[in-house]
């Protein structure tokens, strides 16, 4: 912040302040307004204060709640995530004010993510249930915030481990709970406060993907132990999911990191996972093996909730093939599942189970194009990122563009099984994908700066020999 915007911006902040609290002053002596709601009223006030100040802290609240918003609804349908959201994004759009600077770059993410936005928001005249397409299109541009705040706070590297290990901190406590429900009988399944298993493990794989990767960006030592002993409760609490479709992209999300870490010649962190992960077998529960014995057999016979979901998938095809263009609405595929169902009782309400086919038969082809470009787009500059890096020699800012690519990569794979559209964690990677571009932009400038400084003596004009006489 420049001088000028700090002397006029504190100031302002006391001013807004004291009004604020003389308000709440006038709810409670005046109004006799609940105590309680004048205590929300404060702490919330309290909170937009300081995430103006240092929006960064609004950040960790940020992947904090991601965990535990399915347990913290505070009635008629309104989620704690909903309240605190609307206060951190008010606190950034205050800083950014304040700052008096752009809150983003016109770039793929912005670009792509105003189309999508305003293609969902054209398709509230055909909806089928507007009130539900308004209530979704308002969601996404809430998402598409929270990408561009990510992508404009997270501006060094440091900001960005701190993320990152926010992220696996949070799954660990999550896997913890999850663990302790399941093992208490609280829940049949590892659970968790996110409260369903799909879910939960996909979230299980981000910090799988996360911890692996801190551990080759971390030269604390203390750091890679606990790092390095995160693993085993991950590994234990995504098999107690019964999950799947977690089962498989685990597979497929291990086999990515294994090659990152045997490339980086981390022998001794997967060797010592790897013998974690097979002695975790050999302890599961024998419901476990039966779950997933059926994997194959459901996918090759459809039936079970495999089968279910491939009816719910035909179904939503139906509804591309009837209206390729504007789709359903936004938030209208369970509402479409009733009407295009063909009297098939059981799918009626279900949603779509698959982010592709969800997206396009609520919004058209364009929507779902806009969408995958969306993701495409945070790919490309993760791998971009990747590449930059490992020029300029970043060894910890590769390792975060690695990072994020496969979390990224593991939301896409489980788009094919699951809703993901619309889960805020995918929105946090969009944006991170672009922090870590900009971050990387700015180092690559600083190693160009101080390599043409160390270079300017070559080739300069000298004295001959005879000349200095």
């Amino acid at each position: 912040m420049s001088d000028i915007g700090r002397a006029i911006g504190r100031p302002l902040m006391a001013v807004v302040a004291l009004g604020y609290f003389s308000l709440l002053a006038v709810f409670l002596i005046l109004w006799h307004m609940s105590p309680v709601l004048v205590l929300a009223f404060t702490l919330g006030g309290i909170g937009l204060m300081m995430i103006a100040l240092r929006p960064y802290w609004g950040l960790h609240v940020f992947v904090m709640i991601l965990f535990f918003e399915n347990d913290a609804a505070t009635g008629e349908g309104v989620t704690a995530m909903q309240v605190i959201g609307a206060i951190i994004f008010s606190g950034w759009l205050l800083n950014v004010a304040l700052r008096r600077k752009s809150p983003g770059r016109l770039n793929s993410l912005t670009l792509l993510g105003l189309l999508f936005v305003a293609w969902c928001a054209a398709t509230l005249p055909g909806a089928l249930d507007v009130g539900a397409a308004t209530h979704r299109v308002l969601s996404f541009t809430q998402m598409l915030v929270a990408s561009l705040m990510f992508a404009s706070v997270v501006d060094d590297r440091d900001k960005a481990r701190g993320i990152f290990t926010a992220i696996v901190i949070w799954t660990f406590v999550a896997t913890l709970i999850a663990l302790g429900q399941y093992y208490l009988g609280v829940t049949p399944v590892a659970v968790g406060p996110v409260g369903n298993r799909n879910l939960l493990a996909t979230y299980i794989n981000c910090g799988i993907v996360c911890a692996y990767l801190l551990h080759q960006a971390t030269a604390h030592r203390a750091a890679r132990i606990l790092l390095a002993l995160s693993l085993p409760v991950f590994f234990l609490g995504l098999e107690l999911t019964f999950s799947r479709t977690g089962l498989i992209v685990q597979t497929l999300a291990l086999v990515l990191v294994w090659y990152r870490v045997v490339r980086e010649k981390g022998f001794m962190i997967l060797t010592g996972s790897m013998a974690a992960l097979c002695l975790i077998a050999l302890l599961l529960p024998a419901g476990f093996y039966k779950r997933a014995r059926t994997i194959v057999p459901a996918i090759q016979r459809q039936e079970d909730t495999f089968g279910t979901r491939v009816r719910v998938w035909k179904t939503g095809l139906r509804m591309i093939q009837d209206r390729p263009i504007f789709g359903v609405g936004a938030g209208n595929f369970s509402i479409g599942v009733q009407r295009y169902n063909r009297g098939e009782v059981p799918l009626v309400g279900l949603g779509a189970h698959n982010a592709y086919v969800g997206v396009a038969a609520e919004t058209g082809l364009v929507g779902v194009g806009l969408f995958v470009g969306l993701l495409l787009a945070a790919l490309a500059r993760a791998r971009q990122t990747l590449r930059a890096a490992r020029a300029a020699q970043a060894k910890d800012l590769e390792m975060f563009a690695i990072m994020n690519e496969i979390t990224l990569l593991v939301f896409c794979m489980s788009g094919l099984s699951g809703s993901v559209e619309g889960l805020k964690y995918l929105w946090l990677l969009l944006g991170m994908s672009f922090a870590l571009g900009k971050i990387i932009s700015v180092r690559a400038g600083a190693l160009l700066a101080l390599r043409a400084a160390s270079q300017e003596h070559v080739g300069s004009w000298k004295l001959a020999p005879g000349d200095s006489k």
